[in-house]
């Protein structure tokens, strides 16, 4: 998986399919008016109090001006995304599902630039405590939002887009800091390269552009990429240890991906 490794029912590379097994609404032809202020009221909120909650943080946190700066400039790049991204949302408004999302976001991108970022981290450092915790608590926020799109109607190929793409990046920086912070060697930014590895070979094998089921195994492969990378960035934990949790992490997600190219590979041939 990428996290939730599967191109779209699409054929997108970089549109995943839910893994939910929900009813999916078509992207609609344009974007109405009550969507786009509904979503820039809810990410106009979300954005100022995410730079002083990053502020407050980085000061007790002592993280230095780095991590705030980059995790707010990383804010505004994945919420301008969304904005642009407001034609494939098939609804009249942004819904309870995205804005947890976007909740999401804010938690994410400083828990990963902070992890990679941080003034002086080590890997013992008690500091690591609170960063994994928002981690762990965006990890949860990714069970509410598609709580929340089923029990609002309000699923889509959008929500479910801007779902995977904050997994993916949150896999990716907490990959970076189990290999800055010495608890694995660089084979473990595998584990958050190998989504977009995987996009980057659908260029050149257009059959990996293929339309895949939803999968509760991509789900459950997902999950645990961010709980043993957590896990492996506890301070107290040995780094053999951080590294056999890393490696099973790896194993897995290596795993999931040679059953959906197998998947796909077969489909493929059979289309032909």
């Amino acid at each position: 998986m990428p996290p939730k490794d599967s191109p779209s029912p699409e054929g997108s590379a970089g549109h995943p399919s839910p893994a939910g097994g929900v009813a999916i609404a078509p992207a609609p032809a344009g974007t109405s008016p009550g969507l786009k202020r509904s979503a820039l009221l809810a990410l106009a909120l979300i954005f100022p109090a995410c730079a002083v909650t990053y502020w407050i943080a980085a000061r007790a946190l002592n993280l230095g001006p780095g991590a705030g700066s980059v995790a707010l400039v990383l804010l505004a790049l994945i919420f301008a995304l969304v904005l642009r991204g407001l034609r494939h949302h098939p609804f009249p408004r942004f819904g309870p599902a995205n804005v947890t999302t976007s909740l999401r976001a804010g938690l994410g991108v400083f828990a990963a630039a902070a992890l990679v970022l941080g003034n002086d981290l080590s890997a013992a450092d008690p500091r690591l405590w609170p960063l994994l915790a928002l981690a762990l608590l965006a990890l949860v926020l990714d069970g509410l939002d598609g709580f929340l799109a089923r029990r609002s109607h309000l699923s889509s190929r959008f929500g479910a887009r801007y779902d995977m793409e904050l997994d993916a990046f949150l896999i990716l920086g907490l990959s970076l800091a189990v290999v800055a912070l010495d608890k694995a060697g660089p084979w473990a930014l595998l584990i958050g390269a190998m989504r977009y590895l995987f996009v980057a070979g659908s260029y050149v094998w257009p059959w990996l552009d293929g339309p895949l089921p939803p999968s509760w195994r991509r789900k459950a492969v997902c999950v645990w990429q961010i709980a043993a990378l957590c896990l492996a960035l506890v301070p107290s934990l040995p780094v053999a240890s951080a590294t056999m949790i890393a490696g099973s992490a790896l194993l897995l997600l290596a795993w999931s991906f040679a059953v959906d190219i197998a998947t796909l590979w077969r489909l493929g041939r059979q289309a032909s």
